[in-house]
């Protein structure tokens, strides 16, 4: 019975370090950590406690697992029942006032409505016509993020002026005969293009926008087997604004011929007609499927009401710092930029994710971890099936770099809190996730 004892004693005290030997052997064997950092922090929710971690204390590039911060944040500020208000007003019948906020959803079709509202309020020619454009200010893109990403659909500008995800189709169409390729522009919107595409045995098609030449001129090289249609981000967020104004107004029957121009509602101004859409439907996408125009938008208007004033990158930081600072969370030792994680400037530490987390849960009763994405969903489609009802996270992925991070509960019930980051991988973004989701699964049958 005395030997029993022992043994069992001696198993009761090998838990932990046997939990953490079996981290560290999976980071050691994955060829990730030859040349990658790889950074891991683990904490018990309940006490706070650090269970294992693994180059914690390293400044790193969170990608977007940052937004699994500035989420709460956000909320703090516009809560469920913040509206985006895009609205028309009226002087008389011929001076027109157009309020814009910003709208991550705002659409052409919502921009017709408004303008058929306003031809039956009898405004068939305005004499006047402003855009009051003031809830946000007129940075497009924010500091630390790359000129090669304007291309990317995933991180398009983001714009007092958003309207249909600030994102244009162009028609690539091969010929009948198969020997010529042609591009059609789209409506109201012409771009400059270089067309260098060929026809081939398969659509390879290669978009490319020089930041330097500043202006819309999109390059297209590659091949094509067969016709199709290429997403490109607007450059000038204004002048794509407005041609989807003026195809709207058309639409809509009314005749306006002199300059638009920005002007401040005035008091005496009567609405028309207003479009609204709810924040909460938009906090899905931001942090499910990691829609970067969405978070920006979101974080520059949480700013916004931070301040009591204009939305913007750097408001929105304020309310970060102050949100930390209230749940007793230092923010002095990293750096944030933006609400995305798109920026290359951001820098965390797991060790500060973790410990976020578990004040976050403790102090913020609006926060709740059944918001965030489970393994099958969004971004962690195909992902840790087995751990889809334990599991809820934030993944996070950029040039070079890896992360994810979230809410963990295992198998012996115990709810941890977890962030990894991988950073300066020189190998396909795949064995990163690969070794994230290993360590996950060890947490979850192992502690």
């Amino acid at each position: 019975m005395k030997k029993i004892l022992t043994a069992l004693t001696t198993l009761i005290f090998a838990v932990s370090p046997v939990f953490a030997d079996s981290i560290e052997a999976i980071i050691q064997k994955s060829p990730v950590s030859k040349n990658a950092t790889v950074s891991v922090s683990v904490r018990n929710l309940n006490s706070g406690h650090v269970i294992y971690e693994n180059e914690a204390n390293k400044l790193l590039n969170p990608a977007s697992t940052l937004k699994l911060f500035t989420y709460p944040v956000i909320l703090n500020q516009l809560s469920d029942s913040y509206d985006f208000t895009t609205g028309v007003y009226k002087e008389g019948n011929d001076t027109v006032y157009l309020k814009v906020s910003g709208d991550p959803t705002f659409s052409t079709k919502a921009l017709k409505d408004l303008m058929r509202g306003l031809r039956n309020a009898d405004v068939k020619q305005p004499q006047k016509f402003y855009i009051d454009d003031t809830a946000l200010d007129d940075i497009e893109y924010g500091i630390g993020w790359q000129w090669d990403d304007e291309v990317s659909t995933f991180i398009p500008k983001v714009s007092r002026y958003n309207i249909d995800t600030n994102i244009y189709a162009l028609g690539i169409q091969l010929s009948q005969d198969k020997k010529s390729v042609t591009v059609k522009q789209p409506y109201n919107y012409n771009v400059a293009v270089v067309n260098r595409l060929q026809p081939g045995s398969k659509n390879n098609i290669i978009v490319r926008r020089n930041f330097w030449e500043g202006t819309e001129k999109v390059t297209l090289s590659g091949t094509v087997n067969s016709s199709t249609t290429v997403r490109v981000p607007a450059y000038n967020q204004k002048r794509f604004f407005l041609s989807s104004l003026q195809e709207a107004m058309n639409n809509a029957n009314i005749r306006y011929f002199s300059t638009i121009q920005s002007k401040k509602v005035p008091e005496n101004a009567a609405l028309v007609q207003e479009y609204k859409t709810n924040v909460k439907a938009m906090y899905p996408q931001m942090l499910k499927n990691s829609n970067n125009m969405v978070a920006e938008t979101l974080f520059k208007t949480a700013g916004g009401k931070y301040i009591n004033s204009q939305g913007s990158f750097g408001a929105g930081v304020e309310a970060f710092k102050n949100y930390y600072k209230n749940i007793g969370v230092s923010t002095d030792d990293i750096i944030i930029v933006d609400g995305s994680g798109v920026s290359r400037n951001d820098l965390l530490t797991t060790d500060w994710m973790t410990n976020a987390l578990v004040k976050i849960s403790k102090n913020d009763s609006n926060f709740n971890k059944q918001n965030l994405m489970k393994p099958n969903e969004g971004t962690m489609k195909d992902r840790l099936f087995d751990l889809r009802d334990y599991l809820w996270a934030k993944t996070g992925t950029l040039a070079n770099t890896s992360g994810l991070t979230g809410f963990l509960t295992t198998k012996s019930g115990n709810e941890l809190v977890f962030a990894i980051l991988i950073q300066n991988t020189n190998l396909p973004e795949a064995e990163a996730k690969k070794l994230e989701d290993e360590i996950v699964t060890a947490l979850y049958k192992k502690y």
